[in-house]
């Protein structure tokens, strides 16, 4: 959301503002007391500053849900990991419910495992959950309490009978025939002559390059372009 004839929208900046990695309590009182006008229009240094914290986290969810990989578990679970700056998890899995509802899903970070069922809402477990060592969250199992606690979601998700007619099969234990399709259309994306390597570092800075496991040179099929390519 960006300034224009109607200004900036309030209730998304307050919604945006306390996600921010550096916001605190104080600071969004502050912004909540301002006059609305101050802080509709960016009239105030204080409106203009929560308004850039807003936009962060903003682009950091955008970031996110766009460079998330996803693997399968038990046919039920679509789950990945993300390494986000601000606190937008829970807003990436609500993503992933209405993109995919008939399917349970997980986002796991350093912050913990946030997951939802179909229908249901979205839920935090302290766990300490370390990056797929593959790269792609489908290329390797879950194990130990991340795999317990992936075992309970897809029971209750089976539980609820939603999404049977759309389970995803995974009989090889890895990503099967949905991996197969991925790695031949993203061998058909890569055009050596839009290589544009200026752009790239302008719309996505080095300290993102560690925060999406997955796009690292060495968890591609050879032959295909990668972020590492622009590094």
């Amino acid at each position: 959301m960006t300034p224009g004839k109607c200004g900036v929208d309030r209730e998304w900046l307050l919604a945006m503002l306390p996600r921010h990695a550096r916001a605190d309590r104080l600071l969004v009182l502050r912004v909540e007391r301002m006059d609305p006008r101050d802080l509709c229009h960016l009239s105030a240094p204080l409106a203009r500053k929560a308004y850039n914290m807003a936009r962060a986290v903003a682009g950091d969810a955008h970031r996110s849900m766009a460079f998330l990989r996803l693997g399968i578990y038990r046919d039920t679970l679509l789950w990945g990991y993300i390494k986000p700056v601000h606190r937008v998890e829970d807003m990436v899995v609500r993503s992933l419910r209405k993109r995919y509802p008939k399917h349970a899903t997980a986002v796991c970070s350093p912050r913990g495992v946030f997951h939802a069922v179909p229908g249901g809402d979205v839920h935090r477990e302290n766990l300490v959950v370390q990056p797929p060592s593959k790269g792609r969250p489908g290329a390797e199992r879950p194990s130990g309490p991340l795999a317990v606690l992936f075992d309970r979601i897809c029971e209750t998700a089976e539980l609820l009978g939603e999404n049977e007619e759309t389970a995803v099969r995974d009989d090889s234990g890895e990503e099967g025939i949905w991996g197969e399709i991925w790695s031949e259309y993203y061998q058909t994306q890569y055009i050596e002559d839009r290589r544009n390597p200026r752009l790239f570092h302008r719309a996505m800075p080095k300290r993102y390059l560690s925060s999406f496991p997955g796009l690292e040179a060495e968890n591609v099929p050879p032959g295909n372009s990668t972020l590492d390519d622009f590094g």
